[in-house]
């Protein structure tokens, strides 16, 4: 059930962020398509990626908090 639950919740994820995401990474591979610098193509798709799971993993460590001190994740995150 834990799995349902899981793939549940990422592919909510996946509808919600993609409209957001969708541009910005098809200007980036325009833009390394353009310039052929394999260098230059791999550092901003990295550096895409550390910015976009950034928000995520600060996400799962505060809820790994809250589960850690008997909260549930959206007890916690309510004001």
């Amino acid at each position: 059930m834990e799995c349902v639950q899981a793939y549940l919740a990422g592919l909510t994820f996946a509808l919600a962020a993609s409209p957001c995401s969708t541009p910005v990474l098809a200007s980036i591979l325009g833009y390394v398509a353009a310039s052929r610098d394999p260098v230059i193509g791999g550092s901003l798709l990295l550096t895409y990626t550390t910015d976009y799971i950034a928000h995520l993993l600060l996400a799962a460590s505060f809820a790994g908090h809250c589960s850690m001190l008997g909260l549930s994740s959206l007890r916690c995150m309510l004001p």
